[in-house]
């Protein structure tokens, strides 16, 4: 199925908000249309001579408004305090961890109330992209019953830059949960508000452990998570469109028709098996960088996961597995490339790229007896030395700005810590993979 016949959150309609009700929309836009960089207008309409979304520059325009008939305004940001009675102001930041869903009932009984007045509202935040899109969807929920995604979809068929935050969007969902009526009573706000720090948490996590190498929109992560939802709004986060997961991974498959998804099962029986996969792997890549895609290569043995990255940009920049190793230690600061990394990009480069088991490099390598391909020595030695950078304080620019638990940030459990590094001796490394 062409990624062209589905749109950015058509699979989130099945997959965030469960059924669609009745009277639910059908999304149309196309995800190859979404572009949540796409510059804005800085007004658009979102029910047409009623309901307007826009950015700061256009609800601060007289001239604007007054050409739109615009005669209340929605504030959903700091920076334009109200100007009297047409004029609603809801003091909120664009960030995750932000409560919005409080503010909803408010919000949108202000713009029924305008609106049963013959007037025309604009909402507004900063960017016309996320608070302003989370308040419009909540209305359109409020008054049609429809659910979190369908909402979503319709205001980004009228706006195509708008992408509400991640803590936005279960914001919405925990809006119909509450019936429209969040309160310090209400069970279901009072269930949102006891998972929701760590839900975002999570989230965040996820994303600054996600690596983008530069600049081949090629990203890679050794963590995903175990909820599919979160999985899939992960996904469109990011703006993936093609999702290549190498065992053993956390997802297998994946209901996004958005997104197209390609599974590589690794053998951990045979020392070849990696090897042999990589120009299926770079195939599925450069064919979705050909098409102007977008990339997230995912295993939980970190190690396969670079090892496959740096196969793709050796085929296709043509560059010496040396090469290729310092480009991956750029994006990653506390990259250390094993033997077995290291071994498996010099048979890649030396098979020209299409090593087959009867290539008669790798045909010399399985008959040589040559076991660098599992946990070694030498392996435990570089996992050694990345601790030792760890415990040393080394900060990795994609931790950088988060807290460290303790004051001066070198308080770690080391049995905890030697445990965890007999598991990525097991995990992480080729052909070492105990799942």
């Amino acid at each position: 199925m062409s990624l062209g016949e589905n749109s950015c959150l058509s699979g989130m309609v099945n997959l965030v908000s469960g059924s669609k009700s009745e009277d639910s929309p059908t999304p149309t836009l196309e995800y190859e249309d979404y572009d949540i960089f796409q510059p804005c207008r800085e007004i658009d309409a979102i029910i047409d001579n009623e309901l307007y979304i826009g950015d700061l520059p256009g609800a601060l325009s007289s001239e604007i408004r007054a050409s739109l008939g615009i005669t209340h305004i929605l504030s959903v940001c700091p920076n334009y305090p109200s100007t009297g009675p047409n004029h609603l102001q809801i003091s909120v930041h664009d960030t995750e961890h932000e409560n919005l869903l409080i503010h909803l009932p408010k919000a949108c009984q202000f713009i029924q109330d305008s609106l049963n007045v013959g007037g025309r509202v604009l909402v507004h935040c900063v960017m016309g992209v996320s608070r302003s899109c989370t308040v419009v969807s909540a209305y359109l929920m409020w008054t049609r019953h429809w659910a979190a995604a369908d909402a979503i979809s319709f205001v980004q068929k009228c706006r195509r830059c708008v992408h509400p935050n991640y803590g936005f969007i279960r914001q919405l969902q925990a809006f119909q949960e509450c019936c429209y009526n969040p309160s310090p009573t209400n069970e279901a706000y009072l269930a949102w508000k006891r998972r929701s720090k760590r839900d975002v948490s999570n989230f965040l996590n996820l994303l600054s452990d996600t690596i983008c190498i530069h600049p081949y929109k090629l990203y890679m992560s050794s963590e995903f998570p175990k909820d599919p939802e979160q999985g899939n709004l992960f996904l469109v986060d990011i703006s993936i469109t093609h999702f290549l997961t190498v065992s053993p991974s956390r997802a297998t498959s994946i209901a996004l028709k958005s997104v197209k998804h390609h599974h590589i099962n690794v053998s951990n029986s045979s020392q070849e098996a990696l090897l042999l996969i990589l120009p299926e792997a770079c195939d599925f890549i450069r064919n979705a960088l050909a098409g102007n895609g977008q990339v997230l290569v995912h295993c939980r043995a970190e190690m396969r996961a670079c090892i496959i990255v740096a196969a793709h940009v050796m085929s296709s920049q043509k560059i010496s597995a040396l090469k290729a190793s310092s480009i991956l230690e750029d994006a990653l600061p506390l990259f250390h490339p094993t033997p077995n990394f290291t071994r498996h990009l010099e048979l890649f480069e030396a098979c020209d790229y299409a090593p087959t088991r009867e290539h008669p490099t790798v045909k010399h390598w399985m008959s040589s007896g040559d076991t660098n391909v599992r946990t070694d020595s030498c392996d435990v030695a570089a996992l050694n030395t990345t601790a030792t950078r760890i415990l040393a304080g080394t900060e990795s620019p994609r931790c950088s700005g988060r807290e460290s638990p303790h004051p001066d940030g070198r308080t770690f459990d080391m049995d905890a810590f030697s445990e965890t590094l007999a598991r990525i001796q097991k995990t992480s490394l080729v052909g070492g993979d105990a799942e």
